[in-house]
């Protein structure tokens, strides 16, 4: 998965701020899906790799997120934006897992819900 999050990586658009991301996920049926970041002159109309990776499995009829991975070129840990992580939040099983690396190797593992615990879902919506 880490070297699929690589490869992913390497299609992003970024012409305006040139911080390439590359996701690949995991579902139940141990289907995979990448994403990469897409940047636009009108920047907020951009989206994350997180993002497109999702966008990816919803199309693909998949629901369900039980693995993920993170990857930039970065000296400091690329962890999911606040908007993406409540993306995943809606599609990951309770013991999901996410890992955070560079081009190399993966820096950091733990559970999803350990990144963003009180995520807002549809069980707030009453």
């Amino acid at each position: 998965m880490h070297e699929l999050a690589c490869q992913a990586r390497q299609h992003a658009y970024v012409p305006y701020i040139t911080f390439k991301v590359g996701v690949c996920l995991r579902t139940e049926n141990n289907t995979l899906f990448v994403g990469c970041n897409v940047q636009n002159s009108a920047l907020p109309l951009g989206f994350c790799a997180e993002s497109a990776a999702i966008a990816s499995m919803i199309t693909a009829g998949e629901r369900k997120i039980i693995e993920i991975v993170i990857v930039a070129d970065s000296q400091s840990l690329c962890t999911p934006c606040g908007g993406c992580r409540q993306q995943f939040a809606e599609f990951t099983v309770d013991n999901a897992v996410i890992h955070m690396g560079d081009l190399q190797t993966i820096r950091k593992t733990m559970l999803f819900k350990d990144l963003l615990p009180e995520s807002f879902s549809a069980k707030n919506l009453g």
